[in-house]
């Protein structure tokens, strides 16, 4: 069971719809234009946060402007402290890092690969 019921737990977000051009789960990261956006849980769709939105089906997703806050998916299983500066990994979740910064974590928390993690966007 996901530790977040919504993706989008900061309030206003600039939000697109799109068709999902692959299978794209809530909280991943995807490529819009040349911005980066965070998947929204299907809802829509009868989806929850955890439930992968099909090729083809539309989807919702927020941009990432600086200072909106999100549960994105973590790439790698560990600790996560918060303040710890996280990138974005090779499969549209987040990694710890400090090269191409993105977003820090706002809680302390033990997770698995996959996982959501309250994030702030830099």
């Amino acid at each position: 069971m996901a530790r977040f019921n919504r993706i989008n737990v900061g309030g206003n977000s600039d939000t697109v719809t799109l068709l999902a051009g692959t299978a794209s789960l809530a909280g991943n990261i995807i490529a819009i234009n040349d911005q980066n956006g965070v998947v929204f849980e299907g809802y829509q769709q009868g989806l929850g946060v955890d439930d992968e939105i099909p090729v083809g089906n539309s989807l919702q997703a927020g941009l990432l402007f600086s200072g909106y806050q999100y549960a994105i998916r973590v790439e790698t299983a560990g600790d996560y402290a918060e303040g710890d500066a996280l990138e974005l990994g090779t499969a549209g979740q987040l990694v710890k890092g400090t090269d191409n910064v993105i977003a820090y974590a706002k809680e302390t928390a033990t997770l698995v690969a996959g996982d959501l993690l309250l994030v702030r966007i830099k």
